[in-house]
């Protein structure tokens, strides 16, 4: 028996596991859950264990925190923003924070809000530093499960600019902070002195985290048994980073990521929905293109071969409670909310501490913090009226008190390295700064690290 064959037979024995978590629970879900469900499964954004995960967390629920959910499910009127909105329920979000995804929604049409919802976009969200495949596909998992985190990327504008400090800058910073703290190196695309590392650690730390899975890395062979086995995952709802090699120039293996988002079959031809970050593409590859070493029209720059998949493994649904402890009170807070307008505050309401925000076009707009929840601020913008405030991912917010004088910095450079230094005065949108043999100058906030 192949080792591939094992794998799938170990496979459907967690499967089972899973629908034992109780018996019968999949007909536990009311039948307007289950509707959503399916179409999010027609759509090949759901599978049995998003189903499933539901199914606990359902159960787990009182009658107020049930009724609140299927409130926001109906207000939708989408069936796509409907298994959006549950999508986001399971990887986390708050009821206000669902609430003001909906309210967003409305500004526009089914196909920009997929666009907007998830990160399938023919060209999308690109790696912005050489060795930064790792965190730049964790950063398309969470925004694939969790529709939430794809809209607030979105915001940014073009997530395909290959310029780390343009409007994509934000995603570049967090590319990089999640790759240095797992060990790497972010230098420029093109470069070679940076340092790659591996994704199983940040895959875990976050997107496994959020979904209850643990990934490992299972040594692979460019086989149709092992896309067999892909597709298998994929049809549970999994998504499955691999690893691939080819050869550069003088021989040396070069190594990458790319994530499969999704498996079909037409006419007993397999295709994989592929996300590679190097290139932001994302397209349909054929089995057969796979087997003779090409992930064209994804990437065809290369010739390459599939030496890992990493294959999840669902925990114990215990920890699903515990991510939920506050949607009942929260939910009390909210009721008479009228789910069809933004959520507002009164402006004797508005903290003190100020903050920037980048938004769609680049810019860094003057802002006040009204609460913090987790990753998330709740933002007032100076000079707007409170129907433009919203809750904003952490990564596009800028606190004024972010920096201080004496307080020690990296700063990176035009030359693409990092110097040490010191901040000598802040400003709104730049800093002072003293490097060790004493020269000055002031340079962008979004150009420094804390230096411990």
């Amino acid at each position: 028996m192949t080792k591939p064959v094992r794998n799938i037979f170990r496979f459907f024995l967690l499967l089972a596991t899973w629908q034992a978590w109780p018996s019968q629970s999949f007909a536990q879900l009311p039948d307007d859950l289950t509707t959503v469900f399916d179409y999010g499964e027609q759509r090949g954004l759901a599978g049995p264990y998003q189903r499933e995960l539901l199914n606990a967390l359902w159960r787990s629920q009182t009658e107020s925190q049930r009724a609140a959910l299927r409130q926001l499910l109906t207000a939708a009127g989408l069936p796509l923003v409907r298994v959006f909105l549950l999508e986001s329920y399971l990887a986390g979000h708050s009821y206000t924070e669902l609430q003001t995804y909906l309210n967003e929604t409305r500004a526009y049409g089914e196909t920009e809000i997929f666009s907007r919802s998830t990160m399938r976009d023919p060209t999308d969200l690109i790696q912005q530093w050489n060795d930064a495949c790792s965190t730049a596909l964790v950063q398309t998992a969470l925004g694939e499960g969790d529709p939430i985190f794809a809209w607030q990327l979105n915001k940014l504008g073009d997530l395909t600019d290959q310029n780390p400090y343009g409007s994509a800058r934000a995603v570049a910073a967090q590319q990089k902070e999640w790759l240095e703290k797992h060990g790497g190196r972010a230098v420029a695309r093109g470069q070679t002195d940076g340092v790659a590392i591996g994704i199983n650690s940040p895959l875990n730390d976050y997107y496994g985290a959020m979904l209850g899975l643990t990934y490992r890395a299972e040594a692979a062979a460019n086989t149709t048994a092992w896309y067999q086995y892909i597709a298998q995952l994929t049809g549970q709802g999994f998504l499955v980073p691999i690893r691939i090699e080819w050869s550069a120039a003088g021989g040396t293996a070069v190594a990458h990521f790319v994530l499969v988002l999704n498996a079909s079959a037409s006419a007993g031809q397999r295709s994989f929905l592929i996300h590679d970050t190097w290139t932001g593409h994302t397209a349909w590859v054929a089995e057969s293109s796979l087997l003779q070493h090409s992930i064209a029209p994804v990437n065809a720059s290369f010739s390459m071969t599939l030496t890992h998949v990493y294959v999840p493994t669902p925990q114990d649904v215990s920890w699903l409670a515990g991510r939920f402890r506050n949607w009942g009170s929260e939910v009390a807070s909210q009721a008479g909310t009228s789910i069809q307008t933004q959520q507002t505050q009164t402006t004797a309401s508005i903290s003190s501490e100020r903050a920037e925000v980048l938004v769609q076009n680049g810019q860094w707009l003057p802002a006040r913090i009204l609460q913090t929840r987790e990753d998330y601020f709740y933002i007032h913008f100076e000079g707007y009226d409170t129907s433009h405030d919203q809750w904003v991912w952490k990564d596009f917010v800028r606190r004024s008190a972010s920096w201080a004088p004496n307080q020690p910095v990296w700063v990176y450079w035009k030359d693409n390295q990092w110097y040490q230094g010191t901040v000598v005065q802040v400003q709104t949108s730049q800093a002072r700064i003293r490097y060790a043999n004493n020269y000055e100058d002031w340079q962008p906030l979004d150009r420094l690290r804390a230096r411990n």
